[in-house]
């Protein structure tokens, strides 16, 4: 199996699902160079990766990473939090009561 059908074989919420299948052929449309890393990506794999990748960059063009939940297993942990007492639900109400009939377009995730 390869990474990238390990992308739709993760337990995650269903935009990241989405998001995740569409992800590599998005960078395919824009003639972007992408390498799926997973779990069992290895050192040697990535060098020969980023010796192709350096002679894409050279002609000018670009690359991605597209990085599997969990494949970074030696990343530290981030601890997310902040000083804000305001809650989510409540800067959403915030939001909406001056927003008027403008649209709001928002992103998930942290």
């Amino acid at each position: 199996m390869t990474a990238l059908q390990n992308l739709t074989r993760v337990h995650d919420e269903p935009q990241h699902i989405y998001q995740g299948e569409v992800t590599v052929k998005r960078m395919e449309d824009m003639d972007v160079s992408t390498c799926v890393v997973d779990k069992k990506t290895s050192e040697e794999e990535l060098l020969t990766v980023m010796s192709e990748f350096r002679k894409i960059l050279s002609a000018g063009k670009s690359v991605a990473f597209v990085i599997c939940k969990g494949a970074l297993t030696d990343a530290p942990q981030v601890e997310y939090k902040n000083d804000y007492s305001i809650s989510r639900e409540d800067t959403i109400r915030h939001i909406v009561s001056v927003s008027g009939e403008d649209s709001i377009v928002s992103t998930t995730g942290k």
